[in-house]
């Protein structure tokens, strides 16, 4: 018997396993601010969303940011290459950004916590009503569920719990990755499959917590970390700084 079409399309995308760009998400102090100063600063907030807007409109320009990276990589063998019609040219695909949200907060240990915060993201999707076409859809991915969380059954500081997710997810490690030999797509031979989801080409944590200066700590997490102000939370100038992060990683990771 003939093998089905959708049986050939899946043998044949088989070696696609997707890119994606990391962002560890805490809540209280960077989408939820506490403390002193927290107190005396006037927060609006959209319908039932839990999250002043302040601070959901610096994720939105992350999450926007992270999706709307992108730069082209010329004259290299493992670029995806698309031939035009009217000059039969190849010109390289861009490459784009993929932010995927892992929940690292202490929420993330209670059901009913995680399914308020994906129930505030909506709630304030849904109430601004200025927020334009392109970056509703961005927010789509990560209206009903996380990407991930870190294991709610692991407790020690913030940075081994990034950490230990970095480790116990070996192929999502950006390091053992850039030496796969894969395309921007995350195109790979066979014998390299694994059963692989995905594969981390840049992460970055957003946390009031120290990551950087920590006992133990590991060699190059500056490049990863973006530390708020919890009184604050997440602000632009924090969004400035994880956006040129992703940028670094992402350029590390192609060229």
């Amino acid at each position: 018997m003939e093998p089905s079409s959708v049986a050939k399309k899946s043998k044949k995308r088989r070696d696609i396993v997707e890119v994606v760009d990391i962002i560890f998400l805490d809540i209280d102090g960077v989408l939820l601010p506490f403390g002193n100063d927290s107190d005396t600063t006037v927060e609006t907030y959209s319908d039932e969303c839990i999250f002043p807007d302040r601070t959901m409109d610096a994720l939105t320009s992350l999450l926007e940011g992270v999706a709307n990276l992108e730069f082209l990589k010329k004259n290299d063998r493992t670029t995806t290459h698309e031939t035009t019609a009217s000059t039969g040219h190849c010109s390289p695909t861009p490459i784009r950004g993929n932010p995927k949200l892992v929940l690292s907060s202490t929420w993330r240990a209670r059901p009913a916590f995680i399914q308020d915060i994906l129930s505030s993201f909506r709630s304030y999707v849904n109430a601004k009503k200025d927020i334009s076409t392109g970056t509703r859809e961005i927010w789509q991915a990560h209206l009903e569920s996380f990407f991930d969380i870190t294991d709610p059954s692991y407790h020690s500081t913030r940075h081994e719990e990034i950490y230990n997710w970095i480790k116990s997810n070996t192929y999502y490690s950006t390091t053992p990755c850039q030496k796969l030999p894969c395309n921007k797509q995350g195109r790979l031979p066979a014998s390299t499959q694994q059963d692989m989801q995905c594969i981390v080409r840049s992460w970055i944590a957003l946390d009031d917590e120290e990551l950087v200066d920590v006992q133990h700590g590991y060699a190059g997490t500056a490049k990863h970390a973006v530390k708020t102000v919890s009184s604050i939370g997440l602000t632009r100038k924090d969004v400035d700084l994880a956006l040129e992060l992703v940028k670094n990683q992402m350029m590390e990771f192609h060229l």
